[in-house]
């Protein structure tokens, strides 16, 4: 069975369902995340044309991302014990979303919420560029005290052997 494409239309009359080209449609396409079959149509792919929806989508998208990075940042904020692999995911996570924003969604959304959003984006980058210069700053710290560690026990080491010798030539 060949595959088609079918746009459906809601209206008060009863219409036929009519075949529409999809790849000449300009709109944005959305991918459903939960696999249901509504009965036989198997929905793979929508293409919202609708340029308010376009923009109530994009919104909510973007502010359930944007709120899982703000969570995200307070726990961070939280812990002391933050992980440096995670902090630095994150940060490469956000530089990700900002590129798919610029690319993306400049086209549909308006550039005042735009610039709100990308500002916040920024605010979080930078309260987590923060968070992970004082992860590598207690990590050096750590790293320092002990290579002194390693040192000192060294020195002990030396002069409990330049102690031995030392006895030993005396018993000769």
């Amino acid at each position: 069975m060949a595959s088609e494409q079918y746009i459906l239309i809601k209206t008060k009359k009863t219409e036929d369902i009519i075949y529409i080209d999809y790849k000449n449609m300009a709109g944005f396409k959305v991918k459903p995340k939960n696999v249901k079959k509504y009965g036989v149509v198997d929905v793979n792919e929508m293409i919202i044309i609708k340029p308010a929806f376009i923009d109530r989508v994009l919104k909510r998208k973007a502010g359930k991302k944007l709120e899982n990075y703000i969570n995200y940042l307070i726990e961070v904020l939280d812990d002391d014990d933050a992980d440096g692999a995670k902090l630095a995911q994150t940060l490469n996570d956000i530089v990700r979303y900002r590129t798919t924003i610029n690319n993306t969604y400049r086209k549909y959304l308006d550039s005042k919420y735009l610039e709100i959003l990308l500002r916040k984006l920024n605010l979080i980058e930078e309260k987590l560029n923060d968070k992970m210069q004082l992860f590598y700053q207690r990590m050096q710290k750590q790293i320092e005290e002990k290579i002194k560690e390693e040192q000192m026990r060294n020195i002990k080491m030396q002069q409990l052997y330049e102690q031995d010798e030392i006895k030993g030539r005396r018993s000769k």
